[in-house]
């Protein structure tokens, strides 16, 4: 009898583990007493995997009385154009993915709670990602998920030349010109973008919002560029 047991036991454990995240969540929804809508843009791969298993290991810890149930809207841009379209109809999603240099943008819907009223523990969380989404004393988000800014160097090549790495914006152009000079053509790359003008202007402590006004040339947007120590 116990050998007919553990062959059964064992096909609807394997039926359980091939079973498709979304059904599994769906399902623990579905039992929930309280279902809380995340609106993510991860279209697939690794992200929205992760995503995924994250939910699902804090759903099994609620006991069926609530349930986080993750919402695909499409590409970040796509997500961010939903999530405007929501708090105009005064239909925002429980929570939501947004880059932080959006959040200026949606306190103006005055539809956003901040973290701290919500009881949660900030405490041991990256006080440069809780300086990005701190408008007015008031925490509005907590880190889901961050690029790395990462500078590539050849070390190579600066030794040749007798350069150091260098650590500031200022640095890096100057080094870089030097190299370029000396090795008769340019031999470096580097653009950035409007994401990562974000991250240094806010580990500045800048801040978009004035005296509930939208400011773009504060004193940290205009150093930002230059005061930022590339690690």
């Amino acid at each position: 009898m116990n050998r007919a047991v553990i062959p059964l036991l064992a096909l609807a454990s394997l039926a359980l583990a091939q079973q498709k995240p979304e059904d599994v969540i769906k399902a623990q929804c579905e039992k929930a007493q309280v279902v809380a809508e995340l609106w993510h843009g991860f279209t697939g791969g690794a992200p929205k995997a992760a995503l995924e298993t994250l939910v699902l290991e804090f759903n099994k810890t609620q006991g069926g009385k609530a349930c986080v149930r993750p919402v695909p809207q499409g590409s970040y841009r796509d997500l961010s154009t939903k999530i405007k379209a929501a708090f105009a109809a005064g239909t925002p999603p429980a929570m939501a993915q947004a880059y932080e240099n959006n959040i200026a943008l949606y306190l103006q819907a005055q539809a956003l709670t901040p973290i701290q009223n919500l009881g949660v523990d900030l405490s041991g969380v990256n006080l440069a990602f809780l300086n990005a989404v701190r408008f007015g004393g008031l925490v509005y988000g907590v880190p889901f998920n961050k690029s790395i800014q990462v500078l590539y160097y050849n070390k190579d090549l600066l030794k040749k030349h007798g350069l150091k790495v260098p650590t500031t914006l200022d640095a890096l152009i100057a080094t870089a010109k030097k190299l370029s000079q000396a090795e008769g053509g340019p031999v470096y790359y580097f653009q950035p973008d409007a994401s990562t003008f974000a991250y240094w202007f806010f580990n500045l402590g800048g801040n978009y919002l004035k005296d509930g006004r939208l400011v773009l040339n504060s004193k940290e947007a205009v150093e930002a560029p230059r005061k930022v120590k590339i690690p």
